[in-house]
């Protein structure tokens, strides 16, 4: 893919400027049951949703003020699996959704500062999750985790 993994935790990485983007945990969920993921996990093979907390820091305040970054993005072993932009919020039918990807806002987010990034499909093997987020700036952070599927 060609992309070095960050050495910083947490934030997992940063672009070096202090407002970010940082993405702090990324968590697998499947059913009830919320794990956290790190580079080198083993996972059992099946279905579950990716979980990440991220965010990047108002360059327009003068306080600490967390905001959604511009964009995420998702790939799987080299495939796209989700895209997001949060560059407004628009009305679809009743609904609010989140931009340009015109995913609905109460399916982006988990929980306060916790997206949905993607319900994955997990087989046995190797597998890498590639996680990038890019702020209002144009500044991006990737974070790569290597698993390994088992059966």
């Amino acid at each position: 893919v060609g992309f070095d993994k960050p050495l910083l935790y947490p934030p997992l990485g940063s672009s070096g400027d202090v407002g970010g983007p940082f993405i702090q945990n990324v968590y697998l969920k499947r059913g009830s049951q919320i794990r956290e993921l790190r580079d080198g996990d083993t996972v059992p093979s099946g279905e579950g949703v990716l979980l990440a907390a991220i965010y990047e820091e108002s360059a327009f305040s003068s306080f600490f003020r967390k905001m959604a970054p511009y964009r995420i993005h998702l790939a799987q072993s080299g495939q796209t699996m989700t895209s997001v932009v949060f560059d407004s919020l628009r009305e679809r039918d009743g609904r609010l959704v989140a931009g340009e990807s015109g995913l609905p806002y109460g399916d982006v987010y988990e929980d306060d500062w916790l997206y949905r990034l993607g319900t994955l499909s997990f087989v046995e093997g190797k597998t890498q999750l590639q996680i990038k987020a890019e702020s209002h700036l144009g500044t991006e952070v990737t974070y790569l985790i290597d698993l390994t599927v088992s059966e």
